[in-house]
């Protein structure tokens, strides 16, 4: 548990614990907006659609790209299990938009492929709007 005014944040995807830290202030996309986390934050469970994450530890700030997921809230420990994870850094826009030219161009006669296919869009319009 974290103390002196913090709270602790621990990103994990299928592979790997990618980030465990502490943050005075932690902000993830919930699949219906955002959502603000501070220390002494209540117990919550929200599922996350993709986009940044943010967390502010003093005059540090750590931006992150998910793919959507999961965010647990209990006793001032921050749990966001995720898919994917990638530094906003790392984003880059011809790529984003080929991939979503691609995605737009493309079809499926199954009413799965299409689900899969509108998430893929989802993401990727996601990412586009934080690339440079």
């Amino acid at each position: 548990m974290a103390s002196d005014g913090t709270i602790k944040c621990v990103v994990i995807t299928p592979e790997k614990i990618v980030l465990e830290k502490e943050a005075s202030m932690v902000v993830a996309p919930a699949f219906d907006g955002e959502i603000g986390i501070m220390p002494g934050h209540s117990a919550t469970l929200a599922r996350l659609g993709p986009g940044e994450l943010r967390l502010t530890s003093g005059n540090e700030k750590v931006r992150l790209f998910i793919d959507g997921g999961f965010c647990q809230v209990r006793e001032n420990v921050v749990s966001i299990l995720t898919s994917r994870v990638r530094e906003i850094g790392s984003l880059q826009r011809p790529t984003l938009e080929a991939e979503l030219t691609e995605l737009l161009a493309s079809s499926s006669s199954t009413a799965e492929g299409q689900k899969d296919r509108t998430d893929r869009m989802t993401r990727v319009r996601a990412a586009l709007r934080l690339a440079k």
